[in-house]
């Protein structure tokens, strides 16, 4: 059971989606003014170096790490497309990991070339 901590919209600082088999960026998204002009390159370039590393990793699997003291929560789904999202520290694993997976199912719902071919987009 997860416990109840107070969410607000700049829980989620970053978010990015990518696809490991050609390690190409598909999108990406600064969520929070938390995350200063200086930090968002840096940013940009972490996710990148984790979507490179996870050609080796369990598709359905997710990890977590720390970097610039931020979290960074990753999901890869069965077409190995990677989820990244970057919060604060103490921002609850099993909350990531729901909103990882929302994400992916809305977006093989919401994009019929996508669910068709996620290796094409």
């Amino acid at each position: 059971m997860v416990e109840s901590a107070p969410m607000n919209s700049e829980a989620i600082y970053f978010v990015s989606v990518g696809r490991v088999r050609d390690q190409t960026m598909l999108a990406t998204c600064k969520t929070s003014n938390r995350v200063t002009s200086e930090h968002d390159q840096d940013i940009r370039d972490h996710c990148l170096t984790l979507l490179c590393r996870q050609s080796n990793q369990v598709m359905g699997a997710r990890q977590k790490s720390v970097h610039l003291n931020m979290a960074w929560h990753m999901f890869q789904d069965k077409n190995m497309i990677s989820y990244v999202i970057v919060t604060h520290a103490e921002f609850p694993d099993e909350y990531a990991h729901n909103f990882l997976k929302g994400l992916s199912n809305m977006l093989y719902e919401r994009s019929s070339e996508f669910k068709k071919n996620p290796q094409s987009i």
